[in-house]
């Protein structure tokens, strides 16, 4: 291999050889060129460039330590999430990353392998040609392990003790309390991904993507059998294979695209049953049966594009979707004492077609103004058979006859802005949003949506940059047709009703000094339902947020924030198809504030500490207004939520570091359901007991952590 040394001009060159020429008289003496003489005789350290790094590099670390959690509240499951819920924990993770002479690279990481929440992945990555990776999570969902249930789990039946002893209300259930035992409230998410690319050349891009994900646990079910409602804990096992495949083609001014997603989800469980814990009132309900999630799969295949000109882009996107489910059909009940017509056929064999299409472009008039559109169609055909079957409720009676819906819809929409700079402290936006959406078998066929808004940005002054945002909006539609027995043909959904919206947004970016900043936002949305009778009438949202940072020093940071959100609305209603006999009242308040500080380098470097503090409260008030007179106010619903976290780092040499970890919380959790309340609290609901979540819990722990 030739080496270029043209970066020494020529004269030069030619005056350094002559002085190494009579610098050196060996070489005139003896000018054999030997390999074995050179070597021996030679200082070959000299050779060594202690500036020059290797192509082949390797680096990465590794973190090894213990911890320990106080006790086992499950809602601190969900920050540390350990094996035991209490006790001891194990801290392990690690990284390394190995680059060779061509430049291609292979990467390993491994974090919290001591906990239930951890992940692995691999990857190779070639230079220029692509890679691939291969990861694996598990990643557990807790919400109680205080849900107290008689039942057992037998297969998919929920079953009861044998000396259980029914009654017609729960209180006089005699073996109730003894059957007792307690249930964790638990969801595992477990996911395989393999992502690969190749690249022949720099324009071409094909891609593939797999994931494997498998959700397993337990989950509260809920059902009505004669004359009582019963809640139960059920397993849950499921799982979906997601699979994308892409390619890519793309040039100067342009791009194509090609893709295919398809997810394909099997449910374990066809369905779940459970023994009737009351007096059997009707004949044959000693069992009641649910029905399961049904297996089911959806393919679509899209094109994608973009085109760039002078000072024009256009893109567009047109993809086909196809779900089908052909899950076989349950019987109507397990009651063997009603008499049932045949079910008309073994399965729904359901189809649904989709088609999705979108159009994006820009051209900039001039400096000054530019103009974006964007129109976009979706569609939604559900090409599925329709039967008439003969219900049966809640396993008890049987219903009158009916038959399945296929619902469809159609939606259009479009989009037109106007960015305008000619007022450089003062840039503006300006735009118009516009949807039709057509529904089949709806209580209203048509609806379109009309949104007009305006952007102001200020950079007037240096320091402060604040952005502004009004929006009008207004929904209408076609006539509303009659509802099904038992409903108020009055009632009026709130996604389908008239509604006007007026709504500001405003944001204030300021840099108070070269070591403060800050950011304010603040937003209030006013909602009004006027033609509704029954149903959604008002709803108000307001919210702000207030960030501070300040830089006290070289080493050390204060942060603080402030957060405050309240969502109210009224609702009619009415308890036959006639006028609204009730409205009800409803206010949601949600605080938070955060405090934060840090440091950095202290003792002439080796330690770094930092303490987090937050606080979130939230309440929900509740009140019924059953006559002008005549109110009824509900217990109101609070959570309140301490979070403390604290570390510290200390660096050991330029490779090893210790690191100590802590977290406390607090939470207050108060549902007028579940507070309190016992699974015989209710006469005619068997529940599981109080599921708020309460306790105090802390984390400690220390690892070290290794670099190479």
């Amino acid at each position: 291999m030739t080496k270029n040394h043209s970066s020494i001009p020529l004269p030069l060159s030619a005056v350094a050889l002559a002085m190494i020429a009579t610098s050196s008289p060996s070489w005139a003496v003896d000018m054999t060129f030997s390999p074995k003489r050179v070597t021996k005789e030679v200082n070959q350290q000299r050779w060594i460039c202690k500036r020059c790094r290797s192509k082949v590099q390797s680096e990465g670390q590794i973190e090894v330590g213990a911890g320990v959690v106080s006790n086992d509240a499950s809602g601190f499951s969900n920050l540390v999430p350990s094996h035991n819920g209490e006790g001891a924990v194990a801290i392990l993770s690690g990284d390394g990353k190995w680059v060779n002479e061509s430049g291609s690279s292979t990467k390993v990481e491994a974090t919290d392998l001591g906990l239930e929440r951890f992940s692995i992945s691999a990857g190779y990555q070639s230079a220029g040609n692509g890679g691939a990776e291969i990861s694996y999570q598990e990643l557990p969902r807790y919400y109680s392990n205080q849900a107290l249930t008689p039942y057992v789990a037998v297969g998919e039946k929920a079953q009861l003790p044998e000396n259980w002893q029914p009654a017609s209300t729960t209180d006089g259930m005699a073996t109730l309390d003894q059957s007792l035992h307690s249930k964790e409230l638990k969801l595992l998410r477990q996911s395989l991904v393999i992502n690969s690319d190749f690249r022949s050349d720099d324009s071409l891009r094909p891609e593939l993507k797999l994931r494997l994900e498998k959700q397993t646990g337990q989950r509260v079910s809920s059902g009505f059998l004669g004359t009582g409602t019963t809640n139960w804990v059920t397993p849950v096992d499921q799982q979906t294979l997601v699979m994308d495949a892409g390619l890519t083609k793309t040039s100067e001014n342009w791009l194509l695209g090609l893709a295919y997603h398809g997810s394909l989800y099997k449910n374990q469980l066809d369905s779940q049953s459970w023994q009737n814990p009351y007096t059997v009132s009707v004949s044959g309900t000693e069992y009641g049966q649910l029905g399961e999630t049904p297996d089911n799969q959806a393919h679509q295949l899209s094109m994608n594009g973009r085109y760039r000109w002078l000072s024009s882009q256009i893109s567009a996107r047109f993809a086909y979707g196809l779900q089908t489910q052909d899950q076989a059909f349950d019987a109507y009940t397990v009651n063997d004492s009603l008499l049932t017509t045949a079910l008309p056929a073994q399965s729904a064999d359901a189809e649904v077609q989709t088609i999705n299409a979108d159009i994006n472009a820009s051209h900039r008039i001039n400096r000054e103004w530019r103009l974006t559109a964007r129109l976009k169609v979706q569609d939604r055909d559900n090409q599925t058979k329709i039967y008439q079957f003969t219900p049966v409720v809640a396993d008890t009676f049987v219903g009158s006859s009916s038959s399945n819906q296929a619902y469809s819809y159609r939606r259009e929409g479009g989009a037109l802005t106007a960015h305008y700079k000619g007022w450089r402290e003062f840039p503006m936006k300006l735009g118009y949003e516009y949807q039709t959406f057509h529904r089949s078998l709806g209580e209203r066929e048509d609806t379109q949506d009309h949104q007009l808004w305006l952007g102001i940005k200020s950079k007037r002054w240096q320091s402060v940059v604040t952005d502004a945002k009004l929006i009008a909006a207004r929904r209408g539609g076609s006539d509303f047709t009659e509802l099904a027995d038992n409903q108020s043909d009055h009632l009026r959904r709130y996604n389908l009703a008239d509604r006007d919206l007026l709504e500001a947004r405003l944001s204030a970016d300021w840099q108070v000094s070269n070591s403060v900043s800050s950011l304010f936002k603040t937003r209030l949305a006013d909602e009004h339902y006027d033609d509704t009778e029954v149903g959604l009438t008002d709803r108000i949202r307001f919210s702000v947020d207030w960030d501070w940072n300040w830089q006290v020093s070289e080493l050390s940071s204060l942060y603080t924030g402030l957060g405050y959100q309240r969502l109210r609305y009224k609702q009619t209603g009415a308890n036959s198809s006639g006028n609204p006999t009730w409205q009800g009242n409803l206010d949601d308040r949600t605080y938070s504030l955060m405090l934060g500080w840090d440091a950095k380098g202290l003792w002439q470097q080796p330690l770094d500490i930092g303490l987090d503090y937050v606080l979130s409260y939230g309440t929900n008030q509740q009140s019924v207004e059953l006559s002008v007179n005549n109110g009824t106010g509900y217990p109101d619903n609070y959570y309140r939520n301490h979070t403390v976290n604290g570390w510290a780092t200390y660096q050991l040499s330029t490779v090893a570091k210790i690191k100590f970890d802590m977290i406390y919380e607090h939470v207050d959790d108060r549902d007028y359901y579940w507070s309190n309340s016992q699974p015989d609290s209710l006469p005619t609901v068997l529940t599981l007991g109080n599921l708020s979540q309460n306790y105090s819990t802390w984390y400690a722990g220390i690892s070290y952590n290794h670099s190479f």
